[in-house]
């Protein structure tokens, strides 16, 4: 006897039903098993009604949202395979603009592994759009989430789209918002891994590093010295001169003893590469004046690096 297909108007229903009980395990039960969800409505109404709801999760609770931003990333089989994955973009888009944090960056995460899957033909359109309209968001959550998928997806794309995704990057370094700041200088060390020198002197340390420096909030510019460890290894000896060394006295005298303390810390990453000479010259006398420091913290990290 031939199996009968559910009615896939039933089933989400019932999923819908699920996810608002009063009662929170069953809410949580029906969003770890949203792939089953998905097996019994068929790719079609998958790809369509399933998605179409999960465009409303925001209103849901942190518990179901994290769930549902981790199940989501499990669901590419079941709408038809990787040339239908980017439907499941839609849905993690609204996810990663969530309140809690542990929401956006498990959907982030989803979203990694959708674009992993998408084929090379359609990765530089889908990933784009996604980048977009992560950047252009009203909510300052989305467009701090913006940040990490930036540096997750740059390397999948093109060279002209890479230009554009820096240009949207440096956008959001100098956003009104205190917290996609930080989640911009936050990532920019895992961008620097992936950018030779030519970009990073030409772009990266006079639009970035500079304006972050002189940022208002020192939660931001405490983020800096991890930058620089990564992109100290990646200069020549005289870029290494001119721009960390310039920027670390910046540092140096920071009003924030956070900022001196960071910076006191990154310091024997930051350098590593200098030469003996600049070692002596440069790095040392800015060293003695980090364990001179008014703050016992800052001093206790000099002495440490």
């Amino acid at each position: 006897m031939a199996r009968q297909q559910a009615d896939p108007s039933f089933v989400l229903n019932f999923f819908i039903e699920e996810l608002n009980s009063d009662n929170v395990h069953h809410r949580l039960f029906a969003a770890n098993n949203i792939s089953l969800v998905a097996a019994a409505m068929g790719p079609d109404h998958a790809r369509t009604d399933l998605m179409q709801f999960l465009k409303s999760a925001n209103q849901l609770d942190g518990e179901v949202q994290m769930s549902l931003a981790n199940g989501i990333g499990t669901l590419i089989k079941y709408v038809g395979g990787p040339d239908y994955a980017h439907v499941l973009l839609d849905p993690l888009k609204v996810l990663a603009s969530a309140e809690e944090s542990i929401v956006r960056d498990k959907a982030i995460e989803s979203m990694g592994i959708i674009c992993d899957a998408i084929p090379a033909a359609n990765a530089d359109t889908n990933l784009m759009t996604t980048c977009r309209d992560l950047a252009g968001a009203e909510f300052f959550t989305a467009r701090a989430s913006a940040c990490a998928f930036i540096v997750k997806v740059y390397s999948k794309v093109s060279d002209q789209n890479k230009t554009q995704l820096r240009t949207l990057f440096k956008t959001l370094v100098k956003d009104e918002t205190p917290m996609v700041r930080r989640s911009a200088l936050k990532y920019l060390p895992k961008l620097c891994e992936s950018l030779p020198s030519s970009i990073i002197v030409g772009e990266i340390a006079k639009e970035i590093l500079t304006s972050s420096v002189n940022d208002d909030e020192d939660s931001v510019r405490l983020l800096l010295p991890a930058s620089l460890s990564v992109i100290s290894g990646k200069l020549n000896d005289g870029e290494r001169s001119a721009l960390i060394v310039s920027l670390i006295k910046m540092i140096v005298k920071d009003g924030s003893w956070r900022v001196r303390s960071s910076l006191a810390n990154e310091l024997p990453t930051i350098a590593k590469p200098f030469t003996q000479d600049s070692l002596m010259n440069d790095i040392c006398p800015l060293l003695f004046r980090l364990m001179r420091d008014p703050e016992a913290e800052t001093k206790t990290s000099a002495c440490k690096a």
